[in-house]
């Protein structure tokens, strides 16, 4: 089972009341800024530095990593969970999911042309996995969004 922490139980300097009284840009700010200090003089691991690669270009599927790590299914899995604490389908559901927001939220696409981007199978899975995410289909976010 996946499990969150809240950030100020790693870290007891990061101040949530105050990041969640932020607009949305400042507190995308902040978070960031934050997450910088905590990694200053760090060097990333390969599972870190994949993140970046992934965020630009999501991979369709599991097997991919596997490939590009090298190691088979269940080794890749371990150290998912060892380094994230999270599944690697849960890493990559995030993943896709930020990365049609992103083209969802700054106007780059319209809903259905965003299947396209992040290789989903058909409408209504793209639908069902941003659902799970945000609690809201992406016509509903749109919507809410315009309001």
């Amino acid at each position: 089972m996946d499990v969150f922490l809240p950030l100020e139980t790693i870290d007891t300097s990061f101040e949530r009341n105050y990041f969640f009284l932020l607009e949305y840009e400042k507190s995308k700010k902040y978070l960031i800024d934050y997450l910088r200090l905590l990694i200053n003089g760090k060097t990333p691991n390969n599972f870190v530095s994949l993140f970046d690669e992934l965020s630009e270009s999501p991979l369709p599927a599991v097997m991919e990593l596997y490939e590009k790590f090298n190691s088979g299914s269940r080794q890749c899995q371990r150290s998912f969970l060892k380094h994230f604490g999270i599944t690697l389908q849960k890493v990559l559901s995030i993943l896709r999911f930020q990365y049609c927001a992103d083209k969802l939220i700054s106007k780059k696409s319209k809903p259905n042309g965003i299947l396209g981007y992040a290789d989903f199978y058909d409408q209504s899975h793209f639908i069902k996995d941003f659902k799970n995410n945000i609690g809201m289909t992406p016509v509903e976010c749109l919507r809410k969004l315009s309001e």
